[in-house]
């Protein structure tokens, strides 16, 4: 048979229309690159065995007395590589976006691989080992960052996603590799068991490294260097035809125009990124998610823990089945690189989703029902079923999709930030397992049952790919920046017919430099390209978030310390209770925000006064410290109760000033993002606080929470040295007609001159706007009670939402959560809530990503039925049974409440808050929507234990209080339906334009704002009487 008569094979060829010259070199040049997989596949395999064998357990483990590793020491050794790979990943822009993509592979596998793995071989101790792994951790996140945008940018179109894929199949081979190494030395009862497979990695960098040193540059990187000799020399080498060929040249002038077109809308700086331009936000969020599924598909708990895991199900020849399992996984990829780009990516990753959800329920379901030979049988049989599955679909394609799905001047931060989602989740399962699987003191022992989890993210993961990944298949890099453009719901991306040249006729048609305006004009609304740099006042509104990290930390303490056998035998005041009473915990913990209640009240005072910039200097370097000092010092209920009082004072201000500071200085279009990490900062907070008490609970002397407690001593001195770095708002120096400081701001804001023409419209719309508030009032307390430009309804809606952010219920988790969990008869409460702050931590980041992408009503609703139902099932859950299981889903249905929470009401009400006030009496409002947050903070802190807690005078309610808190956030979402704005992509002074002419809050997400509106309402000076006239009779 001929190959014109192999229908099948010749389907497969004829992807792109014919080019002359060859494009073998390109396959070629991807396959080669794909090998940098083949290092991490090979890393990864090994552990799993090593782990395992008898030599290693006798001399590795600090107890050699137990003759096995701990859960600990298992996860901080496995894991440890992914804290590497997560910072590798990150930083691979650095290096890829300045060097070059062959360069950065260079140096990350001949120096920085091969020093991790010098240590791991040397290793005779657990220090050394993870050493090792951190290090060659780095070198594979920067590898697993490039190597699929290199493949992706050298490769033709047509089988480009088949030559992506096969840097999974490099990965699949190393783990069968490694797989068949550790087989070879498992019985030696010397160093060389672990050494020689370790040592067999030196081999393996140096055929990648020597390798890339013969191999092109990407033309795609020349061309974002403007470097047209190098690139089309780059496209010569690759497509095998001379460098004035019509083919060639008409490629290049493709990738050119694109990166042109692009380049339009922003530069290609981490700001850009966060950019909505060319739907960027989707992209991204699509990626970052993308291959965190892949992580949460649960594959790597086979090839982290595999061998451990079938030897703990009384399977025999372990390490024979964790071979087995390797070669599906390798002879299972091959499909998929041929499949991919003959169905296309979503069809693949849906039907991926379908088989391993069902694999892994039957896995659970036979390891729950029961154990003989042939239920292990089985089991082994169902878990090389969910390999098979995960190799031909979400394997390849995480890699493939997330390559190629991103706009090239941001390519490789987008890509790098979608890697580190990949190794962030690998860290949080490598971690995690043992202690979910594993049994013994402080483990939950799931066992099997752990593929309950893995397959309910599956079928997750198959609702995630109908709704966000595009079909790419046969497209160009360059068609499908094009695809993003036209086509608006990923289920319709199939049938988007790519245009010819696209880019080059939207480059001739606008005029690139001639006509920049209506490029600009045609960004979307999410921010319109202006002169100077955004990233300054990003950077500053970053930093200014961290204020959020004293109050996180501040909370999270109090929680574990209110816990410690010391502190219960040192500090109550009936010693021979050996406890708190409820009035003492209720004290303790709750009067913090009566500190807070008056600082939030008292911000106004100084911050239209002294500025945003001096109130958070001072708040922080004195008031907040002398409250740390008091609560250091303390050794008893007295002078603790004072010194949290008076840091209360000091976290009131902060909390009063700092989202009020951001909304003033960062751009619009990324305003709610950064007024949200203000939340995020304080989940970090309370996670850091966590780690804290867990480090020091044990302790039996007053170490035990001064350590913790003095700490924060650090925390305040980064906020108030670097504070003093920043500038003031320009519209705090607007607010005080300071023209020179305001522009002085602005520049160091935007990067501009003060006589630039893009400063000086910003500064006239601040300008204009303030002065029209003014004359309806000026900016008295007296004013904020005004009805004017329905200042009532704004003032009773941020009230309202602070309020109700307080009563989702979830500082009940974060003051009395460990008291709580061990209460409810479960063992290990710190761990239980050091997880809980590590989900805070993770799903706040969500939020901050969504919050200009989908916007603050859809979140805010969506949060409001996550929480409802998640807390009523806790409620339910608890006042059903009372067993391990019953623990083990309150547990799960508490962090799916925090989730829940983190990526929706805990950034938002920041954010909704800070940007929805005229600037006249916009610090006093943002003061009393703080101090109804700090009041409620406060009668939930206070009244908690009564309800909870059993004895006299105690309501005894336990778990059921998940019924007051699930009820609450029924009315938070009818709250948010009928009262709250949408205000994403406007300006500050758009907002308020938005208030003036929008009547209904579900109507705000159709406003479209004027330019220049308040300079548009006409001489404001001139005018005045005819204003005042206008203004309603209060």
């Amino acid at each position: 048979m001929g190959l014109e008569d192999n229908q099948f094979l010749q389907k497969f060829i004829n992807f792109g229309e014919k080019k002359a010259g060859s494009t073998t070199r390109g396959i070629l040049v991807g396959l080669f690159a794909a090998f940098g997989g083949f290092l991490f596949g090979y890393d990864t395999g090994t552990i799993s065995g090593i782990l395992a064998m008898d030599y290693v357990k006798q001399r590795f483990p600090a107890n050699k007395t137990s003759g096995d590793f701990s859960s600990g020491e298992k996860s901080l050794i496995v894991s440890i590589l992914s804290v590497g790979t997560f910072v590798g990943s990150l930083s691979s822009p650095l290096f890829s976006d300045r060097i070059g993509r062959r360069w950065t592979l260079i140096l990350s596998t001949m120096i920085v691989f091969n020093l991790g793995i010098v240590l791991q071989t040397i290793a005779t101790s657990n220090p050394l080992l993870i050493a090792g792994r951190a290090i060659a951790g780095l070198g594979v996140g920067l590898i697993s960052s490039v190597t699929p945008l290199y493949i992706a940018e050298t490769t033709p179109k047509w089988i480009r996603g088949a030559i992506v894929s096969c840097y999974q199949l490099a990965i699949t081979i190393g783990l069968l590799i490694a797989a068949v190494a550790n087989k070879g030395t498992e019985g030696r009862n010397d160093s060389g068991s672990y050494r020689i497979p370790i040592a067999l990695q030196f081999g393996w960098a140096l055929i990648l490294s020597v390798g890339m040193f013969l191999l092109p540059e990407t033309p795609r990187f020349w061309v974002s260097k403007s470097d047209e000799a190098k690139a089309k020399d780059s496209l010569r080498r690759l497509r095998k035809l001379p460098v004035d060929h019509p083919d060639l040249i008409e490629e290049y002038e493709d990738i050119k125009a694109n990166f042109e077109f692009e380049i339009q809308f922003g530069t290609s700086s981490w700001a850009q990124v966060f950019k909505n331009v060319g739907k960027q936000h989707k992209r991204l969020f699509m990626g970052v998610f993308l291959q965190a599924f892949q992580q949460l598909t649960g594959i790597n708990f086979i090839f982290y823990y595999g061998t451990a895991f079938f030897k703990n199900s009384g399977i025999k020849n372990p390490f024979t089945i964790q071979m087995a399992t390797n070669i599906v996984n390798v002879g299972m990829t091959f499909p998929g690189i041929v499949l991919i780009e003959l169905i296309g990516r979503r069809k693949l990753l849906l039907s991926g989703s379908v088989v391993m959800s069902i694999a892994q329920l039957l896995v659970a379901s036979i390891g729950v029902a029961t154990d003989s030979k042939a239920a292990n049988q089985c089991l082994v049989a169902f878990s090389c079923i969910f390999i098979a599955g995960f190799a031909a679909t979400w394997g390849p394609l995480g890699w493939a999709v997330v390559a190629e799905s991103y706009s090239l001047n941001v390519r490789q931060k987008s890509v790098a930030i979608s890697t580190a989602s990949n190794w962030l989740w690998n860290f949080a399962i490598g971690y995690a397992t043992p202690y979910m699987v594993d049994s013994g003191k402080g483990n939950a022992n799931l066992g099997s049952k752990v593929f309950f989890i893995w397959g309910g993210c599956n079928v997750i993961g198959f609702l995630f790919v109908y709704f966000f990944v595009y079909e790419t298949k046969g497209l160009s890099l360059e068609q499908i920046d094009e695809m993003y453009m036209m086509v608006d719901n990923a289920w319709d991306s199939a049938k988007f017919i790519p245009t010819e040249h696209a880019f080059r006729e939207e480059v001739k048609a606008f005029g690139i430099s001639e006509e920049k305006g209506e490029i600009e004009h045609s960004v979307e609304q999410f921010g319109e390209k202006k002169a100077g740099s955004t990233t300054r006042g990003i950077l500053v509104g970053l930093f200014a978030a961290f204020g959020g990290f004293l109050f996180g930390y501040d909370t999270g303490t109090i929680s574990g310390i209110l816990a410690m056998d010391f502190v219960k035998q040192t500090f109550p005041g009936d010693k021979a209770l050996g406890d708190f009473s409820s009035g003492e915990k209720s004290l303790i913990v709750s009067i913090l925000s009566v500190g807070t209640f008056i600082g939030a009240l008292s911000a106004p005072i100084f911050s239209d006064r002294i500025g945003r910039r001096w109130t958070l200097i001072i708040s922080t370097m004195i008031v907040f410290n002398i409250g740390i000092v008091l609560q250091t010092v303390a050794t008893g209920n007295e002078v603790m109760i004072a010194g949290r009082a008076i840091a209360g004072l000091g976290v009131g201000l902060i909390s009063a000033v700092v989202p009020l500071y951001i909304a003033e200085t960062t751009p619009k279009w990324i305003r709610g993002a950064i007024v949200s990490s203000y939340q995020w900062a304080i989940t970090i907070g309370l996670l850091i606080a966590a780690v804290a008490n867990k480090a020091t609970e044990g302790r039996k002397d007053s170490g035990s929470y001064r350590i913790p407690i003095a700490l924060q001593f650090a925390w305040a001195l980064i906020l108030s040295i670097g504070m003093l770095l920043l500038p003031e708002t320009p519209r705090f120096w607007v607010s005080k007609s300071n023209e020179e400081n305001a522009k002085d701001s602005l520049r160091r804001l935007r990067k501009l001159p003060i006589d630039h023409p893009d400063l000086i419209e910003e500064y006239e719309d601040i300008k204009a706007n303030f002065e029209f508030e003014m004359k309806y009032g000026n900016s008295s307390w007296a004013q904020v009670f005004k009805n004017v430009n329905k200042q009532h309804k704004r003032l009773f809606m941020g009230v309202c939402i602070q309020a109700l952010q307080q009563l989702t219920g979830i500082n009940f988790i974060f003051y009395y959560g460990t008291t709580f969990f061990k209460s409810s008869g479960i063992k290990n409460a710190f761990t239980i809530q050091l997880a809980t702050n590590i989900v805070n931590v993770g799903m706040t980041v969500p939020g901050i990503a969504l919050i200009e992408l989908m916007g603050r009503r859809k979140l805010l609703l969506s949060g409001s039925v996550v929480m409802a139902v998640s807390q009523l099932l806790v409620a339910s859950i608890g006042v059903a049974t009372d067993s391990k299981s019953a623990n083990q889903c309150l547990v799960a249905f508490s962090c799916i409440f925090i989730a829940g929470f983190a990526a929706t009401w805990g950034p938002l009400c920041w954010a909704v808050v800070a940007e929805s006030y005229a600037l006249n009496v916009r610090q006093k409002s943002v003061a009393l929507c703080t101090a109804s947050n700090w009041l409620w903070n406060f009668a939930i802190g206070y009244a908690t234990p009564y309800m909870v807690d059993s004895g006299k005078g105690n309501a005894n309610l336990g778990s059921k209080v998940f019924f007051i808190w699930g009820g609450f956030n029924v009315v938070g979402f009818l709250f948010v339906y009928l009262f709250v704005y949408e205000t994403k992509g406007l300006s500050l002074e758009q907002v308020d334009e938005m208030y003036m002419k929008v009547d209904k809050p579900w109507e705000s997400y159709k406003f479209i704002p004027s330019e220049h509106a308040f300079r548009e309402e006409g001489h404001v000076r001139e005018e005045k009487d005819e204003v005042e006239h206008s203004a309603e009779e209060v």
